[in-house]
């Protein structure tokens, strides 16, 4: 018995000393994808802490996780596909020939530096170590450089991979980057110059601890761990890319507070020695360009990492989307923040880079998550490899642009007075003399002292008359006005909603110099009427000359209201109400409403309860909707909805009062749903007047504000998650939104003078005319300008359109000489041919025209005219009047469109050109049929 009892023990004693065998012995991790569309709440899911790896907002979500979470996911109430029950195990099978599934060990990657610099000493460091991990291994980082152990005077960067441990082809990334660099100096031009003018940094691995637990677990790869190996006594782990002091913590959704969760962020902001060692590491170099290396989901994204205010863009968006843009043309990979495209995260190092700013200055960095799984084949990793090779030698590239300067001034904001030399609104309107005092911040890391800037435009619109100024001495991150006033006078012919570009040169006493760019705008959309959509609905509010008063109704019976109680009694639930009069909206007739408890109704009989909102518009939620807080709200919990006809006023209103959001349980939202009786308040179009007043509103930050047609394609969208339109105020307390078509047409003038053509031969020919249209009103005009031809008094067919924003008065069009090729395709018979002004294809103005005739066979009865090939667009110069310098008809003698690039593209593509000096551009986009599609520049450039 003895000798059993001391086998028994030498055996447990043994067990203990292999922990981390016994470790290897945890559950599956699984690969489930988990339905989020529209519909779904996702915020309860994002809370369990899972790590997601891919997805299509929206649509689903692909998680990795333990059976245990999969029950935790469906007790939920969330549909769940298991992908993949094992992934260890299917990646253990697919790799049983490869060691390590083809993939560097940590000591092969360490043998990989080593030999790197043994090869090429002149070129990189020795590889050095930043700390170590918490078991103790070795945190090892080269660098490239023509001098490497001189600090030199270039741009510096930072690449690095495996912070997740079962993220394998990052290693491969990093290790071919370096390779690359070393054996192609002197012999490839481009490499070459990258090692001389560049300082370059790679960290291959991160995470070593983790990745040598995956490969003791799994020799032949596959292994699933993501976190570091701290022992957090019961688990083990902290995801080192949770672990950043910048927003560590700053919920539950993007980090979990959990210690048995993959993304938990450990006690504390650089709880871990991984990441101290690396925050030191970067805080002793001024790097312009970092890429924080993963896997996987194809994407490149960046900052920030958190959507609610004041964080979901940076500053420096432009230049992030820009950069991806180009890199999208080698690796097609989608870009933008992450939870733009899928979910948030806080506690990154993308964050941290970016927005850490006092301890350093501020690095623009990258996540790539390459590929589409997490141990890709082996027979896969070059070509992985190869995607990301252009890209991050691009980003290495760029880095001089974006090299931090110890004194750096941007501009943040600026004050406008007009007082004197204008109408005292607080900002540039045309005709006016005003004063600016804009107001910089260093975002440097050493004082500026003795800072002074000159203000310049090339504006024609605009004269400087008082350019030079200076500042007050800015410490790192502090912010000062000029000193004294810059001065300007704005031309009277300038455009409303014009916007002027400035420069702001700048030196200073330490010898550093640069220019801000800022633009300001003349005729402040907040002043100005939100509008018209395509179909003619405009918004006014408080703010706009003629907008609406705020004049709260109030009809609920328990504020002293004479409405009815709407009895919502569960969650998501629209109830069905009758009007007491017709009301034409978007061109269709309704006698009722459908009231949805989550701050929408909708024009007719709907029993859709989206409580998920979407952008307007767009066909997600009800048809012919109208939105004035379209959120998830619960008046079944706290608050009341009612209804209330004045037969003597001949209004309708619905109020929601004091109704609680699903979330954040402490915000509360009162605001009402006025329609006008188009009996008493007509409109040319004869389409109902819509109010929209808000009485008490709490948080805004995620509901979407409206009104959408019935075909969910024509809207106007006040606020979106945030994102204000600039003609909408805030929707705050005693803000009024009033929704009209035109009560009084526009007075336009369009003239088609026939020339020649008619008959049109059998074969085709061109039908000779010209246009004028003018604004010969006293008020600016949006409006759209088509061309239809109608053929035997059938349905017309337009086929030249253009719309116009802001079409001042006197403003004309006067195009002589103009054709339309009439193919001899077309039927034989009787045509005429119009010039018409108002919304298109409903809502006519102005028109002219004449007949004229085609011959040929006659076509059965049917024929419909379609869009020739080759019609030219008659609307594209205006003649503005006034002086020369406000005149769209001057332009360049010489001029280069370069094309666009890439091509084909999807999503998105950039087209350049040239100009020899300062003129007036107008780049205007159309399909193959000649219509409009975008009007990218109008103005001067």
């Amino acid at each position: 018995m003895k000798r059993l009892i001391t086998a028994f023990a030498v055996a447990i004693f043994a067990l203990l000393l292999c922990g981390d065998v016994l470790q290897a012995e945890e559950p599956a991790y699984m690969l489930v994808r988990i339905d989020v569309n529209p519909e779904v709440k996702i915020i309860p899911l994002l809370e369990l802490g899972l790590d997601v790896a891919d997805g299509v907002k929206d649509e689903y979500i692909d998680v990795v996780c333990h059976p245990a979470d999969l029950l935790r996911i469906q007790a939920l109430g969330y549909r769940a596909q298991v992908l993949n029950s094992d992934l260890e195990r299917y990646y253990s099978e697919q790799f049983a020939a490869d060691p390590m599934g083809g993939y560097h060990t940590f000591d092969e990657a360490t043998d990989e530096i080593f030999q790197a610099h043994a090869d090429h000493p002149n070129i990189t460091t020795a590889p050095f170590s930043v700390g170590q991990s918490i078991e103790g291994r070795e945190l090892w980082i080269i660098k490239v450089s023509d001098n490497p152990e001189i600090d030199e005077d270039e741009p510096e960067v930072f690449f690095n991979s495996l912070i997740h441990a079962r993220e394998p082809i990052t290693l491969e990334v990093t290790l071919e980057l370096l390779a690359r660099l070393t054996d192609g100096y002197g012999i490839d031009p481009t490499m070459t110059e990258l090692v001389n003018e560049r300082e370059i940094f790679i960290m291959p691995v991160f995470n070593p601890d983790g990745y040598v637990y995956n490969q003791t677990t799994n020799p032949n790869g596959g292994g699933m761990w993501r976190k570091n190996r701290r022992d957090n006594g019961g688990s083990f782990g902290v995801d080192l890319n949770r672990n950043w002091g910048f927003n560590w913590g700053y919920n539950n959704i993007g980090s979990s507070g959990s210690p048995s969760s993959e993304t938990y962020r450990g006690t504390a902001g650089f709880s871990e020695p991984e990441t101290e060692a690396v925050r030191q590491f970067c805080n002793e170099h001024y790097f312009a360009i970092a890429n924080n290396m993963h896997s996987y989901s194809n994407l490149m994204l960046y900052s920030w990492s958190i959507p609610y205010d004041p964080w979901g863009y940076t500053p420096d968006n432009a230049i992030f989307q820009s950069l991806s843009q180009t890199m999208y043309q080698w690796n097609g990979y989608t870009y933008g923040t992450c939870w733009d495209i899928l979910y948030q995260v806080n506690g990154d190092a993308n964050d941290w880079m970016y927005g850490e700013q006092v301890e350093k200055p501020k690095t623009l960095a990258w996540v790539f998550e390459i590929g589409s799984s997490f141990w890709p084949s082996a027979s896969a990793i070059p070509g992985l490899v190869e995607d990301n090779m252009a890209p991050n030698f691009f980003l290495m590239e760029e880095a001089e642009n974006y090299v931090p300067q110890p004194v750096s001034l941007n501009y943040i904001s600026g004050i406008i007075d007009d007082v004197v030399g204008g109408n005292g609104n607080g900002g540039m309107d045309p005709g006016e003399s005003v004063f600016f005092i804009p107001t910089v911040t260093n975002n440097g890391w050493i004082t500026g002292t003795g800072i002074s800037a000159t203000l310049t435009t090339a504006d024609p619109y605009v004269m400087i008359t008082a350019s030079s100024s200076s500042f007050p001495d800015l410490d790192p991150h502090a912010s000062g006005a000029s000193l004294s006033q810059y001065a300007m006078n704005v031309s009277s012919g300038c455009p409303l909603e014009h916007n002027v570009e400035f420069d702001l040169d700048w030196t200073c006493s330490q010898g550093y110099s640069g220019t801000t760019s800022f633009n300001l705008m003349v005729g402040d959309p907040l002043y100005q009427p939100m509008g018209p959509d395509a179909y003619g609905y405009m918004a006014y509010d408080n703010y706009d000359e003629n907008g609406p008063v705020f004049d709260w109704l109030e009809i609920d019976p328990n504020a002293g209201g004479s409405g009815t109680l709407i009895n919502f009694t569960q969650d998501d639930e629209t109830v069905q109400v009758p009007l007491p009069f017709s009301f034409q909206y978007y061109g269709d007739t309704y006698n009722g409403i459908s009231v949805c408890s989550n701050g929408w109704i909708a024009m007719g009989s709907t029993t859709d309860t989206d409580y998920s909102n979407s952008e307007i518009p767009d066909s997600d939620g009800p048809p012919a909707m109208l939105a004035p807080f379209w959120e998830d709200l619960s008046p079944q919990q706290s608050g009341t909805v009612s209804y209330y006809h004045d037969a003597v006023q001949n209004y309708f209103v619905v109020e929601f009062n004091a109704v609680r959001q699903y979330l954040p349980t402490t915000a509360f939202e009162t605001f009402e749903i006025v329609l006008y009786d188009p009996a008493h308040y007509p409109t040319i179009s004869g389409d109902g007047q819509i109010l929209f007043q808000y009485n008490g509103i709490s948080d805004p930050s995620s509901c979407t504000a409206g009104i959408e047609n019935p075909a969910e394609t024509v809207g106007l969208e006040l606020l979106y998650n945030g994102d204000y339109d600039p003609h909408v105020p805030d929707l705050n307390q005693g803000i009024a939104i009033f929704f009209t078509t035109p009560t009084t047409q526009p007075d336009l003038t369009v003239e088609l003078t026939y020339q020649s053509g008619s008959p049109v031969p059998v074969g085709g020919g061109n039908l000779d005319f010209d246009v004028y249209l003018e604004n010969v009103g006293t008020t600016a005009v949006n409006f759209d300008g088509w061309l239809d031809v109608e053929y035997e008094g059938g349905a017309p067919t337009t086929v030249v359109l253009r719309s116009f924003t802001n079409y001042q008065p006197g403003w004309a069009i006067n195009r002589p000489g103009m054709f339309f090729p009439v193919p001899g395709s077309y039927a034989a018979g009787n045509y005429e041919f119009f010039l018409r002004a108002g919304l298109n294809p409903d809502v006519v103005w102005a028109e002219d025209g004449f007949p004229f005739v085609k011959d040929g066979t006659a076509f059965a009865s049917g024929f419909v005219p379609f869009i020739p090939d080759g019609v030219p667009n008659p609307f594209g110069e205006i003649d503005k009047g006034g002086s020369q310098e406000g005149d769209a008809r001057v332009a360049p003698t010489e001029f280069a469109l370069l094309g666009v690039y890439p091509n084909p593209f999807n999503p998105s593509t950039a087209i350049s050109y040239q100009l020899s000096a300062v003129s007036h551009v107008n780049l205007t986009v159309y399909d193959v049929q000649g219509r409009q599609v975008a009007e990218l520049v109008n103005g001067w450039r």
